[in-house]
């Protein structure tokens, strides 16, 4: 099972592409086309709280799970392997990489995923969060739902770092 976040809005870069924005019939489309069933797509709707200019983005997210029936749209051996379309962007001075973001932003919660695994009652026994920052949302995650492994990936080494103290493996 996945929940897959992107953004939908904010900013447009065009270097090389600007190919961030997803919406939920795309996210389902491309779910779809994955061999992954869909429980649920839909937009975060009204501001985040968030205070450090995050909200620009308007996050939407797709909940997935690994359907045995289903088989992909496409057979993986099909399919063009290239280099990730972010690999040139690097260096980029729009690269999200690149662009600083606000000491807040490691710091901030996603109580709106929270409320979502509650309410679809999704098993949480193992977590793996791409872009965990500090540790917050697992803390939610934690104080909120029961929990036995929750393992994170951070780019920010500084980010990492505190996360360590909150998850199970960063």
């Amino acid at each position: 099972m996945a929940c897959v976040i992107a953004p939908s809005c904010g900013p447009e870069h065009r270097y090389p592409h600007d190919c961030y924005r997803y919406y939920p019939d795309g996210m389902k489309a491309l779910m779809r086309w994955s061999g992954l069933r869909v429980l649920e797509a839909d937009c975060v709707r009204g501001g985040s709280g968030f205070k450090d200019g995050s909200d620009q983005w308007g996050d939407c997210y797709c909940i997935v799970i690994k359907d045995p029936e289903e088989k992909p749209a496409v057979e993986t051996k099909t399919l063009n392997r290239r280099q990730p379309c972010l690999s040139p962007m690097s260096g980029h001075t729009h690269s999200p990489f690149t662009i600083a973001k606000a000491s807040s932003y490691n710091e901030s919660r996603r109580p709106e995923l929270v409320g979502i695994i509650e309410r679809l009652g999704i098993p949480t026994q193992r977590i793996l969060e791409l872009g965990c920052a500090t540790g917050a949302t697992c803390a939610d995650i934690r104080s909120r739902l029961t929990n036995t492994y929750y393992e994170g990936v951070e780019l920010s080494e500084k980010a990492a770092a505190t996360a360590r103290g909150v998850l199970d493996k960063v």
